[in-house]
């Protein structure tokens, strides 16, 4: 299989999974179940960071550009 496919198959299943872990934390009643699903969703985000440095660096994933100052303040005003 191709790095590029990998590593974008990876990119997809952490998301995937960090949100599994996020709606886990949400419906936890147990604290410590809650931690432990809190600390693997860390670890994962972590990776995912990572992961993505290095699909750039490679040119796998093109990264939108910076918004503008009045752009974020027109997208603020419009929320709030």
């Amino acid at each position: 299989m191709e790095e590029k496919i990998m590593i974008n198959d990876l990119i997809l299943n952490l998301k995937s999974d960090i949100n599994m872990y996020e709606n886990t934390i949400c419906e936890a009643e147990n604290i410590g179940i809650r931690q432990i699903v809190q600390q693997i969703r860390n670890n994962n985000e972590s990776m995912l960071y990572e992961l993505v440095k290095i699909a750039k660096l490679k040119g796998y994933i093109v990264t939108n550009e910076k918004a503008e100052t009045g752009e974020i303040e027109t997208i603020k005003k419009q929320i709030l």
